[in-house]
């Protein structure tokens, strides 16, 4: 009998909401109220955006809604009816205590952190053990190998006659350090201060007559970073950044001694600045969609660029324990226009374990990303990566990531025949990296 009951409730339930001519505040409430005591919360959804559209809003649908979305692990839904509910009745703890959860899940510590200093000082000690931790240090290091000395085999350089002359400049492996501080300017304002050391390793190898030189050098980088994120009203959010990039190295350059009918080489020190600026704007949709829009312009080794990204980021589960970006990139400078195609993937394997894979496709010479904080000025064109990253929250304070990255690049070497005629061979190869963080919250 109960059965039916239940039932007939849920059809009468169904009927009602499809009469919107029949839906009053009263009645609405009456409704709200059988649907969350069954935990229906599909009904209630279709309820709830039924009665808002027809202006119907209080209290208790709110809670209802945002209690129900919680329970379901909606918490981009929950959080804007948690946050009305609070706008009905500023003073309902269990609205705040689930909304400062709700925060938490989002990764939205510094609303979070606003909440909780507008808590009684009997909640704040009930909830001081998940209190956020909005600061924060990093340390990264990474190590890249490269294949591409091996790839070409020597013979193949040197050529045959009439090649009179053949050089290679190969790129070998490269260490990387990164040291960060992410730290609130204000309750909707962060900062992140940058530090990052790239240490390439590189070959270049000439080859004349019986002769051949080969001479290793190094490629210095010094990179320094300001990023800036700013929350705005209706879920804007405002993001731009500065990066210096100061890079220096040693060269062999050969010269053709015609009087000697040979070639010399020298060493030359190359210096040079570069810098990138970026500016965004995204917009949270329905707890479901974030589309983002960027602007940046670069001076990167000698060459002006500007760069427009679109992305989008999707929730498919109404969570982060799910989602998804697609993105695309225009780079315009004086050679011409290219582009990139960007896809992520990640989500929870475990309470405390997430994983994320991607791919960019397409050509990064001189392309940037992730707010400006990756440039990939390297002179070697890239033509695509792929990875994976694994973090670990390991305590409250301690987060820490492995990240593997397959880089495909392209380099080249040329050689010279008589009578001064230069042909420039292409050649593929790849990087690949192994790169650790920790980040520790404070």
């Amino acid at each position: 009998m109960r059965q039916y009951l239940i039932v007939l409730l849920s059809v009468l339930c169904s009927f009602m909401l499809r009469s919107q001519s029949l839906m009053t505040p009263s009645k609405t409430d009456s409704i709200s109220y059988s649907l969350y005591l069954q935990g229906d919360h599909a009904s209630h959804e279709q309820l709830t955006h039924e009665a808002l559209e027809q202006h119907i809003d209080f209290y208790y649908l709110r809670i209802r809604a945002g209690l129900l979305d919680y329970g379901a692990k909606k918490y981009f839904l929950a959080r804007k009816h948690l946050e009305r509910a609070l706008f009905y009745y500023p003073a309902d703890t269990m609205a705040q205590e689930y909304l400062f959860y709700t925060y938490l899940y989002l990764g939205r510590n510094q609303d979070a952190e606003e909440l909780y200093t507008k808590f009684s000082p009997e909640m704040r000690r009930k909830l001081e053990a998940y209190r956020p931790l909005n600061n924060a240090a990093y340390i990264e290091a990474g190590y890249f190998t490269s294949n591409a000395a091996s790839v070409v085999p020597v013979n193949e350089i040197h050529g045959k006659p009439p090649v009179i002359y053949s050089e290679a400049d190969h790129s070998k492996n490269i260490q990387y350090y990164q040291l960060g501080l992410n730290t609130n300017y204000t309750k909707k304002t962060s900062l992140y201060f940058g530090f990052t050391y790239l240490n390439l390793s590189k070959e270049k190898v000439a080859y004349w007559g019986p002769r051949d030189t080969a001479s290793d050098y190094h490629y210095h980088q010094f990179e320094y970073y300001l990023g800036l994120n700013h929350n705005m009203k209706n879920d804007w959010q405002f993001q731009a950044a500065f990066h210096y990039l100061d890079y220096k190295s040693t060269v062999m350059y050969s010269k053709n001694d015609t009087a000697a009918k040979t070639f010399k080489f020298y060493n030359t020190d190359v210096k040079q600045n570069n810098v990138v600026l970026n500016a965004g704007l995204s917009k949270e949709i329905r707890g479901f969609l974030k589309p983002a829009l960027d602007l940046s312009y670069s001076s990167l080794n000698k060459t002006n660029i500007l760069q427009l990204s679109g992305r989008i980021t999707y929730y498919l589960t109404g969570n982060k324990h799910l989602y998804g970006m697609t993105g695309y990139a225009m780079g315009f400078d004086t050679s011409g226009s290219r582009w990139v195609f960007m896809q992520k993937i990640g989500g929870r394997l475990a309470p405390k374990l997430w994983l994320e894979c991607y791919g960019y496709f397409g050509n990064l010479t001189n392309f940037n990303d992730a707010n400006a904080f990756l440039v990939y000025n390297v002179s070697d064109k890239i033509t695509g990566k792929y990875g994976a990253s694994l973090s670990i929250l390991a305590t409250h304070h301690l987060d820490i990531s492995m990240r593997y990255d397959f880089i495909m690049r392209e380099g080249s070497y040329e050689q010279i025949s008589k009578p001064n005629s230069i042909r420039t061979v292409n050649y593929n190869y790849n990087n690949q990296a192994v790169i650790g963080s920790i980040r520790w919250k404070f």
